[in-house]
Protein backbone atom coordinates (compact mmCIF):
# COMPACT_ATOMS: atom_id res chain seq x y z
CA UNK A 1 0.00 0.00 0.00
CA UNK A 2 1.21 3.22 -0.61
CA UNK A 3 2.55 6.05 1.65
CA UNK A 4 -0.56 8.81 1.74
CA UNK A 5 0.77 12.17 1.98
CA UNK A 6 0.01 15.45 3.77
CA UNK A 7 0.33 17.15 0.21
CA UNK A 8 -2.39 14.99 -1.26
CA UNK A 9 -5.32 15.47 1.41
CA UNK A 10 -8.19 15.01 -1.14
CA UNK A 11 -6.67 11.46 -2.00
CA UNK A 12 -6.21 10.54 2.03
CA UNK A 13 -9.87 12.25 2.60
CA UNK A 14 -10.79 9.91 -0.34
CA UNK A 15 -9.43 7.04 1.13
CA UNK A 16 -10.51 7.43 4.75
CA UNK A 17 -14.26 7.88 3.89
CA UNK A 18 -14.41 4.32 1.53
CA UNK A 19 -12.62 2.56 4.35
CA UNK A 20 -14.73 4.05 7.35
CA UNK A 21 -17.71 4.36 5.78
CA UNK A 22 -19.13 0.88 6.80
CA UNK A 23 -17.97 1.42 10.62
CA UNK A 24 -19.77 4.03 11.09
CA UNK A 25 -22.80 4.27 8.81
CA UNK A 26 -25.45 2.23 11.37
CA UNK A 27 -25.12 5.63 13.38
CA UNK A 28 -24.98 8.07 11.12
CA UNK A 29 -28.12 6.57 9.40
CA UNK A 30 -29.65 6.73 12.98
CA UNK A 31 -28.55 10.67 12.93
CA UNK A 32 -30.20 11.19 9.23
CA UNK A 33 -33.19 9.20 10.76
CA UNK A 34 -33.84 11.74 13.66
CA UNK A 35 -32.69 14.66 12.20
CA UNK A 36 -35.57 14.14 9.43
CA UNK A 37 -37.71 13.83 12.27
CA UNK A 38 -36.78 16.45 13.85
CA UNK A 39 -37.29 18.34 10.67
CA UNK A 40 -41.11 17.01 9.78
CA UNK A 41 -42.20 17.55 12.83
CA UNK A 42 -40.86 21.26 13.40
CA UNK A 43 -42.91 22.05 10.02
CA UNK A 44 -46.06 20.37 11.44
CA UNK A 45 -46.28 21.92 14.53
CA UNK A 46 -46.04 25.33 12.85
CA UNK A 47 -48.84 24.67 10.75
CA UNK A 48 -50.67 23.04 13.50
CA UNK A 49 -50.37 26.28 15.11
CA UNK A 50 -51.25 28.42 12.49
CA UNK A 51 -54.21 26.58 11.17
CA UNK A 52 -55.45 26.80 15.12
CA UNK A 53 -54.90 29.80 15.30
CA UNK A 54 -56.28 31.12 12.05
CA UNK A 55 -59.93 29.39 13.67
CA UNK A 56 -60.02 30.82 16.54
CA UNK A 57 -57.68 34.13 17.08
CA UNK A 58 -60.19 36.97 17.08
CA UNK A 59 -59.13 39.84 18.65
CA UNK A 60 -62.10 41.43 21.28
CA UNK A 61 -59.99 44.62 21.62
CA UNK A 62 -59.77 47.05 18.89
CA UNK A 63 -61.44 46.69 15.28
CA UNK A 64 -58.97 46.27 12.63
CA UNK A 65 -56.05 44.69 14.46
CA UNK A 66 -54.43 41.63 13.12
CA UNK A 67 -57.09 39.16 14.01
CA UNK A 68 -59.52 40.45 12.27
CA UNK A 69 -57.51 40.81 8.86
CA UNK A 70 -56.74 37.20 9.66
CA UNK A 71 -60.31 35.81 9.72
CA UNK A 72 -61.57 38.17 6.76
CA UNK A 73 -58.76 37.04 4.60
CA UNK A 74 -57.54 40.87 3.61
CA UNK A 75 -53.92 42.13 4.35
CA UNK A 76 -53.89 44.87 2.09
CA UNK A 77 -55.26 47.91 4.03
CA UNK A 78 -55.98 48.17 7.62
CA UNK A 79 -58.55 50.71 7.55
CA UNK A 80 -60.31 49.03 4.83
CA UNK A 81 -60.14 45.83 6.84
CA UNK A 82 -61.69 47.81 9.81
CA UNK A 83 -64.54 49.29 7.51
CA UNK A 84 -65.18 45.74 6.09
CA UNK A 85 -65.24 44.53 9.61
CA UNK A 86 -67.80 47.07 11.02
CA UNK A 87 -70.20 46.54 7.99
CA UNK A 88 -69.59 42.57 8.47
CA UNK A 89 -70.50 42.57 12.29
CA UNK A 90 -73.06 45.40 12.36
CA UNK A 91 -73.76 46.47 16.06
CA UNK A 92 -70.75 44.08 17.39
CA UNK A 93 -67.81 46.20 16.76
CA UNK A 94 -69.49 48.97 18.67
CA UNK A 95 -71.08 46.85 21.47
CA UNK A 96 -67.47 45.10 22.74
CA UNK A 97 -66.13 48.27 23.61
CA UNK A 98 -69.08 47.80 26.21
CA UNK A 99 -67.53 45.41 29.34
CA UNK A 100 -69.78 43.60 31.68
CA UNK A 101 -69.12 41.37 34.52
CA UNK A 102 -72.09 38.82 35.88
CA UNK A 103 -74.87 38.42 33.23
CA UNK A 104 -78.32 36.74 34.28
CA UNK A 105 -79.44 34.63 31.32
CA UNK A 106 -82.76 36.27 30.60
CA UNK A 107 -81.69 37.53 27.21
CA UNK A 108 -79.17 35.33 25.42
CA UNK A 109 -76.46 33.15 27.57
CA UNK A 110 -74.82 34.12 30.70
CA UNK A 111 -72.26 33.76 32.71
CA UNK A 112 -73.54 30.75 34.64
CA UNK A 113 -74.47 29.47 31.20
CA UNK A 114 -71.02 29.68 30.20
CA UNK A 115 -69.59 28.19 33.26
CA UNK A 116 -72.08 25.03 33.57
CA UNK A 117 -71.68 24.32 29.30
CA UNK A 118 -67.83 24.21 29.45
CA UNK A 119 -67.62 22.43 33.38
CA UNK A 120 -70.33 19.95 31.85
CA UNK A 121 -68.25 18.78 28.75
CA UNK A 122 -64.87 18.97 30.63
CA UNK A 123 -66.43 16.63 33.43
CA UNK A 124 -67.99 14.29 29.91
CA UNK A 125 -64.48 14.27 28.58
CA UNK A 126 -63.16 13.43 31.59
CA UNK A 127 -64.90 11.12 33.18
CA UNK A 128 -66.19 8.60 30.29
CA UNK A 129 -63.40 8.30 28.52
CA UNK A 130 -61.78 6.81 31.18
CA UNK A 131 -61.17 2.48 31.21
CA UNK A 132 -59.50 1.85 34.14
CA UNK A 133 -57.88 -1.62 34.90
CA UNK A 134 -58.93 -4.64 36.41
CA UNK A 135 -58.91 -3.70 40.30
CA UNK A 136 -58.15 -6.37 43.18
CA UNK A 137 -61.54 -8.50 44.12
CA UNK A 138 -60.69 -6.93 47.61
CA UNK A 139 -62.30 -3.26 46.65
CA UNK A 140 -65.29 -2.13 47.14
CA UNK A 141 -67.25 -0.15 44.60
CA UNK A 142 -66.24 2.99 46.95
CA UNK A 143 -62.55 2.06 46.42
CA UNK A 144 -63.29 1.71 42.19
CA UNK A 145 -65.21 4.95 42.32
CA UNK A 146 -62.42 6.98 44.69
CA UNK A 147 -59.71 5.53 42.18
CA UNK A 148 -61.89 6.67 39.09
CA UNK A 149 -61.77 9.84 40.89
CA UNK A 150 -58.44 10.59 41.22
CA UNK A 151 -57.77 9.75 37.43
CA UNK A 152 -60.35 12.18 36.21
CA UNK A 153 -58.26 14.80 38.15
CA UNK A 154 -55.24 13.74 36.30
CA UNK A 155 -57.10 14.33 33.22
CA UNK A 156 -58.43 17.55 33.98
CA UNK A 157 -54.99 18.44 35.17
CA UNK A 158 -53.58 17.06 31.79
CA UNK A 159 -55.86 15.64 29.22
CA UNK A 160 -52.86 15.08 27.13
CA UNK A 161 -51.75 12.41 29.90
CA UNK A 162 -54.52 10.19 29.58
CA UNK A 163 -54.18 10.53 26.11
CA UNK A 164 -50.31 9.24 26.40
CA UNK A 165 -51.75 6.22 28.08
CA UNK A 166 -54.47 5.60 25.76
CA UNK A 167 -51.93 5.53 22.69
CA UNK A 168 -49.19 4.00 24.92
CA UNK A 169 -51.86 1.13 25.41
CA UNK A 170 -52.71 1.29 21.81
CA UNK A 171 -48.73 0.75 21.13
CA UNK A 172 -48.90 -2.24 23.62
CA UNK A 173 -51.44 -3.72 22.07
CA UNK A 174 -50.75 -3.59 18.09
CA UNK A 175 -47.01 -5.37 18.98
CA UNK A 176 -48.86 -7.91 21.39
CA UNK A 177 -51.54 -8.65 18.33
CA UNK A 178 -48.72 -9.02 15.83
CA UNK A 179 -46.60 -11.24 18.23
CA UNK A 180 -49.70 -13.85 18.54
CA UNK A 181 -50.36 -13.87 14.89
CA UNK A 182 -46.53 -14.71 14.13
CA UNK A 183 -47.35 -17.87 16.35
CA UNK A 184 -50.55 -18.91 14.28
CA UNK A 185 -52.89 -17.76 17.02
CA UNK A 186 -54.76 -15.09 14.54
CA UNK A 187 -57.60 -14.80 16.53
CA UNK A 188 -56.44 -13.03 19.17
CA UNK A 189 -57.39 -9.47 18.50
CA UNK A 190 -57.20 -5.83 19.61
CA UNK A 191 -59.65 -6.40 22.31
CA UNK A 192 -58.02 -9.28 23.82
CA UNK A 193 -54.45 -7.58 23.71
CA UNK A 194 -55.87 -4.54 25.78
CA UNK A 195 -57.96 -7.24 28.31
CA UNK A 196 -54.62 -8.37 28.81
CA UNK A 197 -52.40 -5.14 29.53
CA UNK A 198 -55.22 -4.36 31.38
CA UNK A 199 -54.62 -7.20 33.90
CA UNK A 200 -57.79 -9.21 32.63
CA UNK A 201 -55.63 -12.35 33.24
CA UNK A 202 -54.18 -13.31 36.25
CA UNK A 203 -51.23 -16.27 37.59
CA UNK A 204 -52.98 -18.86 39.65
CA UNK A 205 -49.98 -20.14 41.82
CA UNK A 206 -49.78 -23.29 44.00
CA UNK A 207 -50.12 -20.99 46.78
CA UNK A 208 -53.40 -19.45 45.82
CA UNK A 209 -51.57 -15.88 44.90
CA UNK A 210 -53.32 -13.97 42.40
CA UNK A 211 -51.28 -12.29 40.26
CA UNK A 212 -51.81 -9.90 37.02
CA UNK A 213 -50.28 -10.72 33.79
CA UNK A 214 -49.24 -8.79 30.95
CA UNK A 215 -49.85 -9.47 27.42
CA UNK A 216 -45.78 -10.50 26.98
CA UNK A 217 -45.90 -12.66 29.79
CA UNK A 218 -49.35 -14.21 28.39
CA UNK A 219 -47.55 -14.32 25.18
CA UNK A 220 -44.33 -16.23 27.06
CA UNK A 221 -46.82 -18.93 28.88
CA UNK A 222 -48.78 -19.51 25.58
CA UNK A 223 -45.59 -19.97 24.05
CA UNK A 224 -44.09 -22.16 26.37
CA UNK A 225 -46.58 -24.48 26.82
CA UNK A 226 -47.35 -23.42 29.92
CA UNK A 227 -50.74 -22.44 29.56
CA UNK A 228 -52.90 -23.96 26.80
CA UNK A 229 -53.74 -21.06 24.10
CA UNK A 230 -57.46 -21.99 24.12
CA UNK A 231 -57.48 -20.52 27.87
CA UNK A 232 -56.41 -17.02 26.77
CA UNK A 233 -57.92 -16.50 23.30
CA UNK A 234 -61.53 -16.71 24.80
CA UNK A 235 -64.08 -15.76 22.35
CA UNK A 236 -64.76 -12.14 22.58
CA UNK A 237 -68.39 -12.44 23.95
CA UNK A 238 -66.57 -13.68 26.75
CA UNK A 239 -64.69 -10.47 27.45
CA UNK A 240 -67.76 -7.86 25.97
CA UNK A 241 -69.62 -9.54 28.88
CA UNK A 242 -67.25 -8.05 31.44
CA UNK A 243 -67.03 -4.73 29.47
CA UNK A 244 -69.60 -2.55 31.39
CA UNK A 245 -68.83 0.31 29.54
CA UNK A 246 -71.43 2.35 29.35
CA UNK A 247 -72.39 3.40 25.90
CA UNK A 248 -75.47 5.98 26.42
CA UNK A 249 -72.83 8.14 28.68
CA UNK A 250 -70.47 8.11 25.39
CA UNK A 251 -72.98 9.13 23.66
CA UNK A 252 -73.94 12.12 25.35
CA UNK A 253 -70.24 12.90 25.63
CA UNK A 254 -70.03 12.58 21.96
CA UNK A 255 -73.43 14.68 21.60
CA UNK A 256 -72.41 17.54 23.73
CA UNK A 257 -68.70 17.80 22.05
CA UNK A 258 -70.47 18.37 18.41
CA UNK A 259 -72.78 20.89 19.91
CA UNK A 260 -69.98 22.78 21.44
CA UNK A 261 -67.71 22.59 19.13
CA UNK A 262 -70.21 23.15 16.36
CA UNK A 263 -71.54 26.62 18.84
CA UNK A 264 -67.94 28.03 19.24
CA UNK A 265 -67.42 27.60 15.45
CA UNK A 266 -70.46 29.36 14.72
CA UNK A 267 -69.31 32.55 17.27
CA UNK A 268 -65.82 32.48 15.61
CA UNK A 269 -67.66 33.13 11.76
CA UNK A 270 -70.28 35.71 13.30
CA UNK A 271 -67.48 37.21 15.27
CA UNK A 272 -68.74 36.42 18.73
CA UNK A 273 -66.44 36.15 21.75
CA UNK A 274 -65.08 33.47 23.02
CA UNK A 275 -64.12 33.00 26.61
CA UNK A 276 -60.80 31.19 27.80
CA UNK A 277 -62.56 28.66 29.64
CA UNK A 278 -64.17 27.96 26.08
CA UNK A 279 -61.40 28.25 24.66
CA UNK A 280 -59.52 25.52 27.22
CA UNK A 281 -62.82 23.15 26.68
CA UNK A 282 -61.66 22.88 23.11
CA UNK A 283 -58.38 22.08 24.37
CA UNK A 284 -60.06 19.12 26.94
CA UNK A 285 -62.30 17.86 23.57
CA UNK A 286 -59.15 17.82 20.90
CA UNK A 287 -57.41 15.29 23.33
CA UNK A 288 -60.46 13.32 24.47
CA UNK A 289 -61.16 12.65 20.51
CA UNK A 290 -57.98 10.94 20.31
CA UNK A 291 -58.58 9.14 23.79
CA UNK A 292 -61.61 7.45 22.45
CA UNK A 293 -60.24 6.69 19.08
CA UNK A 294 -57.11 4.64 20.60
CA UNK A 295 -59.19 3.07 23.32
CA UNK A 296 -61.87 2.31 21.04
CA UNK A 297 -60.87 -1.26 22.02
CA UNK A 298 -60.41 -1.56 25.42
CA UNK A 299 -62.93 -2.65 27.75
CA UNK A 300 -64.34 -0.31 30.34
CA UNK A 301 -65.11 -1.50 33.82
CA UNK A 302 -63.88 -4.66 34.03
CA UNK A 303 -64.13 -5.86 37.75
CA UNK A 304 -62.33 -9.74 37.40
CA UNK A 305 -59.86 -11.10 35.74
CA UNK A 306 -59.65 -14.48 33.94
CA UNK A 307 -57.95 -16.94 36.17
CA UNK A 308 -54.99 -19.19 34.98
CA UNK A 309 -53.62 -22.35 35.93
CA UNK A 310 -50.61 -23.45 34.51
CA UNK A 311 -49.43 -26.83 33.75
CA UNK A 312 -46.34 -26.59 35.82
CA UNK A 313 -45.76 -24.90 39.64
CA UNK A 314 -44.08 -21.35 39.39
CA UNK A 315 -40.92 -22.10 41.14
CA UNK A 316 -40.22 -24.85 37.77
CA UNK A 317 -40.80 -22.07 35.52
CA UNK A 318 -38.10 -19.83 36.82
CA UNK A 319 -35.51 -22.47 36.90
CA UNK A 320 -36.21 -23.50 32.95
CA UNK A 321 -35.84 -19.48 32.50
CA UNK A 322 -32.29 -19.99 34.23
CA UNK A 323 -33.56 -17.79 37.49
CA UNK A 324 -33.28 -19.21 40.40
CA UNK A 325 -36.66 -19.42 42.24
CA UNK A 326 -35.60 -17.03 45.23
CA UNK A 327 -34.40 -14.02 42.58
CA UNK A 328 -35.88 -11.49 44.28
CA UNK A 329 -38.17 -9.54 41.72
CA UNK A 330 -39.74 -5.67 41.41
CA UNK A 331 -43.47 -6.26 40.44
CA UNK A 332 -44.23 -9.84 39.82
CA UNK A 333 -42.44 -12.81 39.84
CA UNK A 334 -42.56 -13.45 35.73
CA UNK A 335 -40.80 -9.56 36.08
CA UNK A 336 -38.10 -11.37 34.20
CA UNK A 337 -40.38 -11.65 30.52
CA UNK A 338 -39.29 -8.38 28.93
CA UNK A 339 -39.40 -6.04 31.68
CA UNK A 340 -39.55 -2.97 29.22
CA UNK A 341 -42.16 -1.39 30.87
CA UNK A 342 -39.38 0.78 32.18
CA UNK A 343 -39.85 3.53 29.12
CA UNK A 344 -37.76 7.07 29.24
CA UNK A 345 -41.59 8.62 30.16
CA UNK A 346 -42.20 5.91 32.69
CA UNK A 347 -39.14 6.53 34.44
CA UNK A 348 -40.20 10.23 35.10
CA UNK A 349 -43.26 9.68 36.19
CA UNK A 350 -41.46 6.74 38.65
CA UNK A 351 -39.06 9.30 39.60
CA UNK A 352 -41.31 12.07 40.85
CA UNK A 353 -44.07 9.42 42.37
CA UNK A 354 -41.12 8.27 44.73
CA UNK A 355 -40.41 12.03 45.49
CA UNK A 356 -44.17 11.93 46.51
CA UNK A 357 -43.77 8.99 48.25
CA UNK A 358 -40.49 10.06 50.18
CA UNK A 359 -43.17 13.00 51.29
CA UNK A 360 -45.57 10.44 52.65
CA UNK A 361 -48.37 11.49 49.77
CA UNK A 362 -48.75 7.37 48.44
CA UNK A 363 -50.76 6.96 45.30
CA UNK A 364 -49.89 2.93 45.11
CA UNK A 365 -49.33 1.05 48.42
CA UNK A 366 -46.46 -1.31 47.50
CA UNK A 367 -47.13 -4.97 47.07
CA UNK A 368 -45.56 -7.47 46.15
CA UNK A 369 -46.87 -9.42 43.96
CA UNK A 370 -49.00 -6.47 42.39
CA UNK A 371 -52.59 -7.02 42.83
CA UNK A 372 -53.62 -4.70 39.99
CA UNK A 373 -51.47 -2.83 36.66
CA UNK A 374 -51.41 0.69 37.92
CA UNK A 375 -53.68 2.76 35.92
CA UNK A 376 -51.12 4.94 34.52
CA UNK A 377 -49.09 2.41 33.14
CA UNK A 378 -47.53 3.82 30.17
CA UNK A 379 -45.93 1.04 27.56
CA UNK A 380 -43.13 1.32 25.26
CA UNK A 381 -44.00 3.94 22.44
CA UNK A 382 -43.21 2.94 18.84
CA UNK A 383 -41.70 6.04 16.41
CA UNK A 384 -45.00 6.87 14.73
CA UNK A 385 -46.87 6.99 17.67
CA UNK A 386 -43.93 9.10 19.18
CA UNK A 387 -44.92 11.41 16.28
CA UNK A 388 -49.01 11.19 17.30
CA UNK A 389 -48.20 12.39 20.91
CA UNK A 390 -46.12 15.00 20.33
CA UNK A 391 -48.55 16.59 17.74
CA UNK A 392 -51.06 16.06 19.94
CA UNK A 393 -49.28 17.60 22.82
CA UNK A 394 -48.36 20.77 20.97
CA UNK A 395 -51.49 21.13 19.41
CA UNK A 396 -53.62 20.98 23.13
CA UNK A 397 -50.32 24.23 23.85
CA UNK A 398 -51.27 25.28 20.07
CA UNK A 399 -55.16 25.58 21.68
CA UNK A 400 -54.46 28.19 24.35
CA UNK A 401 -52.03 30.43 22.38
CA UNK A 402 -54.61 31.35 19.97
CA UNK A 403 -56.51 33.11 22.32
CA UNK A 404 -53.66 35.58 22.27
CA UNK A 405 -55.90 38.32 21.29
CA UNK A 406 -58.60 37.46 23.69
CA UNK A 407 -60.20 40.28 25.95
CA UNK A 408 -58.72 39.83 29.66
CA UNK A 409 -59.69 42.20 32.20
CA UNK A 410 -56.36 43.75 32.71
CA UNK A 411 -53.23 44.15 31.46
CA UNK A 412 -51.08 42.26 34.03
CA UNK A 413 -53.84 39.28 33.06
CA UNK A 414 -53.22 39.51 29.51
CA UNK A 415 -49.68 39.51 30.01
CA UNK A 416 -49.20 36.41 32.68
CA UNK A 417 -51.19 34.71 30.13
CA UNK A 418 -49.26 35.26 26.98
CA UNK A 419 -46.22 34.40 29.27
CA UNK A 420 -48.25 31.04 30.56
CA UNK A 421 -49.27 29.88 27.67
CA UNK A 422 -45.55 30.18 25.90
CA UNK A 423 -44.31 28.40 28.75
CA UNK A 424 -46.34 25.47 28.45
CA UNK A 425 -44.98 25.14 24.70
CA UNK A 426 -41.83 25.54 25.51
CA UNK A 427 -42.20 23.52 28.67
CA UNK A 428 -43.53 20.69 26.19
CA UNK A 429 -41.00 20.84 23.56
CA UNK A 430 -38.41 21.39 25.89
CA UNK A 431 -39.20 17.94 27.78
CA UNK A 432 -39.23 16.30 24.42
CA UNK A 433 -35.90 18.03 23.10
CA UNK A 434 -34.11 16.41 26.78
CA UNK A 435 -35.61 13.21 26.20
CA UNK A 436 -34.37 13.00 22.34
CA UNK A 437 -31.08 14.08 23.43
CA UNK A 438 -30.91 12.03 26.41
CA UNK A 439 -31.89 8.66 24.72
CA UNK A 440 -31.73 8.91 21.03
CA UNK A 441 -29.21 12.23 20.10
CA UNK A 442 -26.73 11.54 22.61
CA UNK A 443 -26.17 7.72 22.37
CA UNK A 444 -25.85 8.21 18.44
CA UNK A 445 -23.30 11.24 18.49
CA UNK A 446 -21.17 8.46 21.07
CA UNK A 447 -21.37 5.69 18.71
CA UNK A 448 -20.01 8.14 15.84
CA UNK A 449 -17.07 9.39 18.25
CA UNK A 450 -16.37 6.30 19.05
CA UNK A 451 -15.32 4.98 15.83
CA UNK A 452 -11.52 4.92 14.57
CA UNK A 453 -12.02 8.40 12.87
CA UNK A 454 -11.09 12.02 12.97
CA UNK A 455 -8.80 12.94 14.92
CA UNK A 456 -6.87 9.38 15.23
CA UNK A 457 -6.10 8.64 11.71
CA UNK A 458 -5.28 12.35 10.38
CA UNK A 459 -2.14 12.23 13.09
CA UNK A 460 -1.03 9.03 11.61
CA UNK A 461 -1.56 10.14 8.06
CA UNK A 462 1.01 12.87 8.71
CA UNK A 463 3.52 10.29 10.84
CA UNK A 464 3.40 8.52 7.33
CA UNK A 465 4.31 11.38 5.21
CA UNK A 466 7.36 11.54 7.74
CA UNK A 467 6.58 15.95 7.22
CA UNK A 468 5.46 16.77 10.81
CA UNK A 469 3.37 20.19 11.51
CA UNK A 470 4.61 23.75 12.92
CA UNK A 471 2.29 23.07 15.71
CA UNK A 472 3.91 19.40 16.28
CA UNK A 473 7.54 20.89 16.47
CA UNK A 474 6.29 23.23 18.63
CA UNK A 475 4.94 21.20 21.12
CA UNK A 476 7.98 19.06 21.02
CA UNK A 477 10.29 21.89 21.96
CA UNK A 478 7.84 23.77 24.13
CA UNK A 479 9.65 25.13 27.46
CA UNK A 480 6.21 26.23 28.58
CA UNK A 481 4.73 22.41 28.46
CA UNK A 482 7.95 21.46 30.38
CA UNK A 483 7.28 24.05 33.21
CA UNK A 484 3.74 23.05 33.74
CA UNK A 485 4.49 19.31 33.54
CA UNK A 486 6.56 19.94 36.57
CA UNK A 487 4.68 22.49 38.25
CA UNK A 488 1.82 19.46 38.37
CA UNK A 489 4.10 16.68 38.82
CA UNK A 490 5.03 18.49 42.46
CA UNK A 491 1.62 19.89 43.06
CA UNK A 492 -0.03 15.83 42.09
CA UNK A 493 -0.81 14.87 45.57
CA UNK A 494 -2.19 17.81 47.08
CA UNK A 495 -4.36 18.60 43.99
CA UNK A 496 -6.46 15.17 44.83
CA UNK A 497 -6.25 15.10 48.60
CA UNK A 498 -8.22 18.83 47.84
CA UNK A 499 -10.45 17.26 44.83
CA UNK A 500 -11.13 14.01 46.77
CA UNK A 501 -13.48 15.05 49.62
CA UNK A 502 -15.66 17.43 47.28
CA UNK A 503 -16.01 14.91 44.32
CA UNK A 504 -16.87 12.03 46.15
CA UNK A 505 -19.75 14.07 48.17
CA UNK A 506 -21.17 15.08 44.72
CA UNK A 507 -20.71 11.60 42.68
CA UNK A 508 -22.86 11.02 45.94
CA UNK A 509 -25.01 13.44 45.70
CA UNK A 510 -25.52 12.69 41.91
CA UNK A 511 -26.31 9.16 42.43
CA UNK A 512 -28.95 9.61 44.77
CA UNK A 513 -30.70 12.00 42.23
CA UNK A 514 -30.31 9.79 39.06
CA UNK A 515 -32.03 6.97 41.52
CA UNK A 516 -34.55 7.55 44.23
CA UNK A 517 -36.44 4.78 44.36
CA UNK A 518 -36.29 3.27 48.04
CA UNK A 519 -34.58 -0.04 47.63
CA UNK A 520 -32.40 1.60 44.62
CA UNK A 521 -33.49 -0.53 41.75
CA UNK A 522 -30.99 -0.27 38.82
CA UNK A 523 -33.51 -0.37 36.20
CA UNK A 524 -35.01 2.98 37.70
CA UNK A 525 -31.87 4.92 37.04
CA UNK A 526 -31.94 8.29 35.50
CA UNK A 527 -29.72 10.54 33.49
CA UNK A 528 -29.12 13.79 35.17
CA UNK A 529 -29.10 15.16 32.05
CA UNK A 530 -32.51 14.27 31.12
CA UNK A 531 -34.44 14.51 34.78
CA UNK A 532 -32.81 17.94 35.78
CA UNK A 533 -33.93 19.77 32.81
CA UNK A 534 -37.19 17.77 32.19
CA UNK A 535 -38.40 18.15 36.18
CA UNK A 536 -37.68 22.13 35.38
CA UNK A 537 -39.71 21.87 32.44
CA UNK A 538 -42.65 19.66 34.40
CA UNK A 539 -42.93 22.62 37.14
CA UNK A 540 -42.92 25.33 34.77
CA UNK A 541 -45.58 23.35 32.66
CA UNK A 542 -47.43 22.61 36.11
CA UNK A 543 -47.62 26.61 37.58
CA UNK A 544 -48.24 27.55 34.05
CA UNK A 545 -51.06 25.05 33.78
CA UNK A 546 -52.23 25.93 37.12
CA UNK A 547 -52.42 29.77 36.21
CA UNK A 548 -54.42 29.08 32.87
CA UNK A 549 -57.22 27.27 34.76
CA UNK A 550 -57.31 29.84 37.37
CA UNK A 551 -57.74 32.33 35.05
CA UNK A 552 -60.08 31.04 33.02
CA UNK A 553 -62.51 31.61 35.67
CA UNK A 554 -61.36 34.89 37.18
CA UNK A 555 -61.45 35.77 33.29
CA UNK A 556 -65.16 36.02 33.47
CA UNK A 557 -65.69 38.88 35.80
CA UNK A 558 -64.93 41.17 32.63
CA UNK A 559 -66.11 40.25 29.16
CA UNK A 560 -67.45 42.41 26.24
CA UNK A 561 -71.11 42.98 25.40
CA UNK A 562 -70.81 39.93 22.63
CA UNK A 563 -69.25 37.23 24.87
CA UNK A 564 -73.27 37.04 25.51
CA UNK A 565 -74.78 37.21 22.78
CA UNK A 566 -76.17 33.53 21.07
CA UNK A 567 -75.50 32.51 17.62
CA UNK A 568 -78.31 33.43 14.89
CA UNK A 569 -78.53 29.85 13.27
CA UNK A 570 -80.65 31.50 10.52
CA UNK A 571 -78.23 33.37 9.44
CA UNK A 572 -76.42 30.01 8.17
CA UNK A 573 -79.97 28.93 5.82
CA UNK A 574 -79.92 29.79 2.89
CA UNK A 575 -82.25 32.83 1.63
CA UNK A 576 -84.76 33.07 -0.90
Amino acid sequence: MPNVSISSPWAAFMRFSSTQYRSWSSCSSTMVSLACSLLCTALSLSFLTAFVASLALVDHKTPGSFGDRLLLGSYSSSKASTNFTAQLSGQNASTDAILQGWVSGSEGRGTLDIIWSCLITIFLCSWTVLCLNVPPSRWNNARLQWQKFLMMGLGVLGPEFVFQLAIAQWTSACRSVKAFHSLGHDKWTMTHAFFADMGGFAFHTEDGVLFPLYSEQVLFLVEQGYVDASDVIVDKSVIQDKNKGDGMARFLTIFQILWFSINSIGRVIQRLAITTLELTTLGFIVCTLGTYFFWAHKPMDVSAAITLVPNIPLDEIIQRAGLNSQTSYKRTPLDFVGRNEWTSWMLYYTYWMNILRKLGIVFHPSRRPIEKISDDYTPALSSSSLFILFVFHTSYAAVHISGWNFHFPSQIEATIWHVATITVMLAICGCWAADMWTWQLWPSIKCLLSKPWGAANIIPLCSRGKEPTVYEETAQSSSVRRILSTSLARHKIWIRSCLSYPQSIIQTAASHLRNNSLDHDPDLTVPLKAILPITLFAASYTIARAYILIEDLVNLRSQPASTFKTVNWSDFLPHF
